[in-house]
C-alpha cells in the first residue's frame, strides 16, 4: 500500500487518543500544537491546533480517555519527505 501523499497548504486528519493516568485535570493554559519534524533535514514546523475549547474541555481528566479529531493545515514551505508527529501543549509566553 502507498504512503499517504499531503501537498503543501492542504490538510490532514489526525486522530489522537489521550489518557491522563495522573491526579489532576490541566490548570494552566496551554496551546495545543502539533510538530512535524523532517527525517532526513530535522527541520521542524510547528501547528497551532485551535479547537475554540478551554483546554480543560478537549484534553481528559484524571482517569479519563478522550480521542481528538484534528485536521492540521500542512504549512507552505514544507519539504517533500518523510516526518515524524509530536504533539505539545506550548506555552502562551512563547507565541506572543
Amino acid at each position: 500500500m502507498a504512503p499517504d501523499v499531503v501537498r503543501q497548504g492542504g490538510t490532514f486528519p489526525l486522530t489522537l487518543k489521550m489518557t491522563n493516568d495522573g491526579f489532576a485535570r490541566i490548570h494552566n493554559p496551554r496551546m495545543l500544537e502539533v510538530v512535524l519534524r523532517h527525517r532526513d533535514s530535522s527541520k521542524e514546523f510547528h501547528i497551532n491546533v485551535d479547537q475554540n475549547l478551554g483546554n480543560r474541555m478537549y484534553l481528559p481528566g484524571p482517569g479519563e480517555t478522550k480521542t481528538l479529531e484534528i485536521k492540521a493545515a500542512i504549512p507552505i514551505g514544507t519539504a517533500p519527505g518523510m516526518y515524524e508527529i509530536f504533539l505539545t501543549r506550548a506555552s502562551p509566553a512563547t507565541h506572543s
